[in-house]
Order: structure tokens, then C-alpha cells, then sequence
């Protein structure tokens, strides 16, 4: 089949055709060739030449493509035999790379730009928090699946921007004098897992293993930025969205006026009322959610009717908790010396703490440092924890509560109730927005009155034999005894229903209507978690970086001389360079690529520099010019405002 088809062009080439009574159409040599691809080939040769040949080569014939002086040569004179003939004629065009086309061709990369900076700013607009009309339970479930879909787009298009970005680059280098080796059309053409190892297929000897080897390393790093795409999707989460509607009628605490004690409610109202009391009413608490530090919010009271679920917003408190215990080896005063008490306190703490009888209770001293803090040194009482079984010296529990940051807030609070005015509680308070600082003297004193003074000792009895007091369950896990890893965060929860026990007790109180907050339904306030966050922001900075990266290599564009696009073109585009190519072999330039098309060692015979340009042939035409494939030194560079074929 070969052997037929360079006869034919042999005598196509050489006008060896033998004359005919009928007009015989002119035949370009290589639209000739492409037709021979046909299986219908010779219905399509001259009337002469059909059926001169009987010659089929064998299948196992494999031919190394390399380029051939004398068929060089020979394609020369006939390329420049036609270009005189044709002229301006046979669709001869100029090759135009003005700005919308350059625009056009770096497409893909604007594309991709816009989408990662669109998820950039939608990441951080839902760190923030984003309201989306969509159900919280639907968002739940299809949100995760549309962030990662929308997450891989973005990575294909960046993948596709950077595969465009090195099609230019290796189109340019096909336009250079030194032309450039043609197997890197296949490098530009495989999809990335076929980048990765697509060096394996040449030579350790081979020019461009080096570079093919270096730019893939870049495609398998973009490549492992997938993964981070599922912790940024199921980063999301969605709750119900509340809006502001209507007002509830409230009591609202605040410091005004004089300090004032009005005797209730007591201690031992807090200790039956903590058992209806829930952790997360009384603030964000360690013992009830993933916080760093503790803080209590008094929350506005509701005097009005309310459904299920619904809020009221008004003004409050907000003041932080930290707890610190550690080990005394007996409750003496030097003992307790060394376990933090200060020395000057000691003495009466030893005897308070004796006084308890070995009953679990909890005996306090606070103290005031100047108007920033509130420290409250604790000893448990009737606790073993420590370890020792001598009663009448026990280990005990020293604790150091730190209450700080004590400012007015806006607050919601919301309520939960089984449809009957008498079950309405108190379900959550969270703060809205944090305002001035508030009196922490004012605090201080209130706190002495609901603890009956500086120093006290307050026995903690079980309301059921067995179990801890209510107010000590949050430093339990099974409510009947201590657990070392739930004592200070539930202690930090007992001092926190003190602090709110303590402002109804001594804060000024007034009447008013506080905004009522409602369920939005149909709409979802949507978050992110701090691993999609995090994930997110490595995934899109990566994009970024590599689309940044593709810019920059396609701004060698806009301070060239010569045309570079039919280089891209062979480099991107596959029926391009399959035209390119067998041009190349019908006129001769290279001697046969039968049999490897398919082959793992194709691109490793085409691994040899060519040059994409005007034949040197048609150089002297001044009407058009040829484009071709062929060695370097045959081939010249490219024109601006020149016609070619």
C-alpha cells in the first residue's frame, strides 16, 4: 500500500501521467495523498493511472520516521512549481493574530480565572455565614454534592487553561529557528493521567524528557489538589434561618441606678431550679459545646406566650469563665499553700472546709482585682478523686475560677415549650453583638449576696440519694460522682448559673418588648466548618497560582514579531497536526510513520526537532507562501500581512 501510493505520487509530481483523449483535472500532490487514506483510492486517481499496480507491502514493514535530503529536495522544486502556478489563488489566506484573537485563544484561562475567584469570594462570604433559600434539611444534603461539582469544574477548566497555556508555549517553540521535537504534540494532546508518565516513553537521551518530565510535575500537583475538594464540600453546614418580626413582652436586666439586694432568688432556689435548667440556656459552655473558653449569657426574660422554636432579642449580659483545679494532699493550711490559696486566706479556708463535715459542698472565697476580674478560689469537699483513704486527712480538690470580660450584649434567646404557657424554658442564648464593658464591681457584690459573703461554705445535697446536687451534675458523667475530666468545665457551668442567679438577685429589672425573632421558612443560614475552610483556601490559592502561572507564560505572545498559531494549532489541536504530518510525509520530508499511529513507541520515533513555518521553496513567490512541516534549515519563519497556503 505504501509502495502504490509514493508511485503515485512519484508521478504525480513528476507529470508522468500519459496523455489522454479527455481533459484530466489537476491533481494537488497532497490532497492526493489524504485521498489514499480512502479505501476507495482508486476511484479517485486519474483515468490512466487506475489499476497500473498490483503492489500491497507487507503489514509487518515498520518504517522510523526521518527526514530524507533527496525527497527534500524533490518536494522543494514541486512546492515551488505550484506556488507559481496557483498564485493567490486556492483559498490563500493571511494568518491574523491580532487581539481578539490572541483574547479568544487565551479564553479558557479568563474562564477559569473568573470561576476560582467567584469560589473564592462565595467561600468567603459562607465563612461568614450565607443565607440561601433553600430548606436547611435539602441544603444538608444536596449542598455538600453542588459544592464539590462546582469545585471540580473550576479544577478542570484550570487544568484546561494550563493545558492551552503550554500548547502556546510549545507552538512557539515550533516557530523558533531551532524548531522544536514533535512528539511534544502528543504530550499537549494526552489527558493528565497520560502527562504523568507520558516521559516514559522516550529516551533518557532525549532533549525534551527533561522539560516533558518538569511540566508534568506541575499537572500531577494540580492533579492531587483534588482530594482537598471533599473537605471543603462536606465542610458545609446548614440550620434554619430566623428573621425579625413582630415584638414578645420581656424583662430586660441591666445595671442603672443604685446596687441593690433584693434577697432572693438564694442558692439552695438554684439548686432545685438547675435541675430543669439546660447547659446550652445559660450560655456556651465547655461542658456543653467545642468552645476554648466558657461564657455565660443572661439572656432577656419572656413574661409574654410563645410557640415552639420561636426567640425574643433584646439586651444582656455576656461575661467569660476559666477553670483551673489541682490537687492538695489535706485541707491544712500549708497544704493548701502549696496548692494555690493564698497564704493569707488559707487558715479561714481550712476551717470552713472542716466545717463541712467531710459532706460534698463547695467552700468559696472571691476576690476583686481592681475592675477587670473576679477570681473565686473553691474547695470540694466530700470528694475523693484526689486519692488517700485517711478521712480524717483527706486529698482535696483546689480549684480557681476566673470570671473576666464582663460587657453588655445584644442577646437572643430561644424558647421551647409542649404548647402550654407553664413548659415554655429557656432552649438556647446566643450572643448577637457584643457592646460596651459593664461594672465588674457591681458583679462582685451581687455574687457576695447570693454566696452570703467573701468567704462561704455551701453544702451541695443530692435532691435523690445517691446522685450529685443538680447544680454539679454538669461534673459527672453517670450525675452519682466526680470525673476528673468533666470537674473543671462543670465547674465553670456551676459558676455560671451563680453569676445568673446572682443578676436577677441584684441587677436593676425593668419591663419592655423585645423583638420577636421567627423561623424563616424555606430559607437556611449556611456555614462553613473550620476544615473546609481551611482546605478551601489551599484548594483556590493552588488554582489560582497555576492559572497565574499560564498567564504569565501566555504573555510571551504579545511581544512577538511572527505568527505563532499554526504551531499551536499542531501542538493542540490532533486533525491539525495529522494534516501537518502527512503533508510532511507526501512530500517527502519524512519517510513513512506506517504502523506506529497506534503504538506506545509512536511518539518516541517522533522525537525529532522540526519546524513549523513557510517552505524556504515558496520563500521567493510574492504572492503566497506555503506552510509546512519539515526540518529547520528548510523552513522559514512565519509573516505578518503575507497570503498562505
Amino acid at each position: 500500500m505504501e509502495r502504490l501510493k509514493k508511485k503515485v505520487l512519484d508521478m504525480i509530481s513528476s507529470d508522468n501521467i500519459p496523455d489522454s483523449d479527455e481533459e484530466e483535472p489537476q491533481v494537488d500532490a497532497r490532497a492526493s495523498f489524504h485521498n489514499l487514506s480512502d479505501g476507495n483510492f482508486e476511484n479517485r486517481l486519474p483515468k490512466k493511472i487506475k489499476g497500473s499496480s498490483q503492489i500491497v507491502p507487507g503489514e509487518e514493514d515498520v518504517i522510523v520516521p526521518t527526514f530524507s535530503k533527496k525527497t527534500a529536495k524533490k518536494s522543494q522544486s514541486v512546492t515551488s512549481s505550484k506556488a507559481s502556478s496557483l498564485g493567490g489563488q486556492g483559498g490563500a489566506r493571511e494568518i491574523a493574530e491580532g487581539l481578539p484573537i490572541k483574547l479568544k485563544t487565551m479564553s479558557t484561562v479568563f474562564f477559569a480565572l473568573f470561576i476560582n475567584l467567584a469560589l473564592l469570594v462565595f467561600l468567603i462570604q459562607i465563612n461568614h455565614g450565607l443565607y440561601i433559600p433553600v430548606n436547611e434539611h435539602l441544603m444538608t444534603r444536596v449542598g455538600p454534592v453542588v459544592i464539590e461539582i462546582l469545585l471540580h469544574v473550576g479544577h478542570l477548566l484550570t487544568s484546561e487553561a494550563m493545558n492551552d497555556a503550554i500548547a502556546f508555549y510549545f507552538g512557539y517553540l515550533y516557530t523558533r529557528k531551532r524548531g522544536f521535537s514533535l512528539c511534544c504534540c502528543g504530550f499537549v494532546q494526552s489527558n493528565v493521567l497520560t502527562k504523568a508518565r507520558f516521559s516514559e516513553k522516550l529516551t533518557y537521551r532525549s532533549p525534551t524528557w527533561k522539560l516533558l518530565t518538569r511540566v508534568s510535575f506541575f499537572f500531577t500537583l494540580h492533579m492531587l489538589l483534588t482530594p482537598l475538594t471533599v473537605f471543603t464540600s462536606t465542610g458545609i453546614y446548614a440550620s434554619e434561618s430566623r428573621e425579625d418580626s413582630g415584638t414578645k413582652e420581656c424583662l430586660i436586666y441591666d445595671q442603672k441606678g443604685a446596687f441593690f439586694d433584693r434577697q432572693f432568688p438564694t442558692i439552695n432556689y438554684g439548686m432545685g431550679l438547675a435541675e430543669l435548667v439546660f447547659g446550652t440556656a445559660v450560655g456556651d459552655l465547655r461542658s456543653e459545646l467545642d468552645v476554648p473558653v466558657s461564657k455565660h449569657i443572661m439572656a432577656p426574660q419572656l413574661i409574654d406566650v410563645a410557640l415552639d422554636g420561636q426567640a425574643i432579642v433584646g439586651d444582656g449580659f455576656v461575661t467569660s469563665l476559666t477553670t483551673h483545679c489541682m490537687c492538695a494532699n489535706s485541707p491544712g493550711p500549708q497544704d493548701l499553700s502549696v496548692a494555690g490559696v493564698d497564704p493569707s486566706i488559707a487558715n479561714q479556708m481550712s476551717t470552713l472546709f472542716y466545717s463541712l463535715n467531710n459532706r460534698i459542698g463547695l467552700v468559696n472565697h472571691l476576690e476583686l482585682n481592681g475592675t477587670s476580674n473576679i477570681v473565686v478560689t473553691t474547695l470540694l469537699s466530700g470528694i475523693s478523686y484526689c486519692g488517700g483513704t485517711n478521712t480524717s486527712t483527706p486529698t482535696l480538690f483546689v480549684c480557681k475560677t476566673n470570671v473576666f470580660d464582663h460587657y453588655r450584649a445584644v442577646v437572643r434567646n430561644e424558647l421551647m415549650t409542649d404548647g402550654s404557657p407553664a413548659s415554655i424554658a429557656q432552649k438556647t442564648s446566643t450572643v448577637r453583638s457584643i457592646g460596651a464593658p459593664a461594672n465588674m464591681t457591681w458583679l462582685y457584690q451581687a455574687m457576695q449576696s447570693t454566696l452570703s459573703g467573701t468567704f462561704s461554705a455551701i453544702p451541695f445535697p443530692g435532691n435523690i440519694p445517691g446522685t450529685l446536687n443538680p447544680m454539679l451534675w454538669w461534673t459527672s458523667s453517670n450525675l452519682q460522682s466526680f470525673s476528673g475530666s468533666f470537674l473543671e468545665a462543670g465547674l465553670e457551668t456551676t459558676f455560671a448559673i451563680i453569676l445568673r442567679l446572682s443578676m436577677q438577685r441584684s441587677y436593676s429589672v425593668k419591663g419592655m418588648r423585645c423583638v420577636q425573632n421567627l423561623v424563616s421558612e424555606g430559607y437556611s443560614f449556611v456555614t462553613l466548618k473550620m476544615v473546609g475552610t481551611i482546605t478551601g483556601f489551599i484548594f483556590l490559592s493552588g488554582q489560582l497560582l497555576f492559572i497565574l502561572l499560564s498567564l504569565a507564560i501566555y504573555s510571551i505572545w504579545f511581544f512577538l514579531n511572527n505568527p505563532v498559531m499554526p504551531g499551536i494549532r499542531m501542538a493542540k489541536e490532533h486533525s491539525y497536526f495529522s494534516l501537518m504530518a502527512c503533508s510532511a510525509i507526501s512530500n517527502g520530508s519524512v519517510q513513512g510513520i506506517k504502523g506506529v499511529m497506534d503504538s506506545s513507541y509512536m511518539w518516541a520515533r517522533l522525537d525529532f526537532p522540526v519546524r513549523i513555518g513557510e517552505s524556504i521553496a515558496s520563500k521567493e513567490d510574492p504572492d503566497v507562501g506555503y506552510i509546512v512541516v519539515d526540518k529547520p534549515k528548510f523552513v522559514t519563519a512565519l509573516k505578518f500581512q503575507r497570503k498562505y497556503l
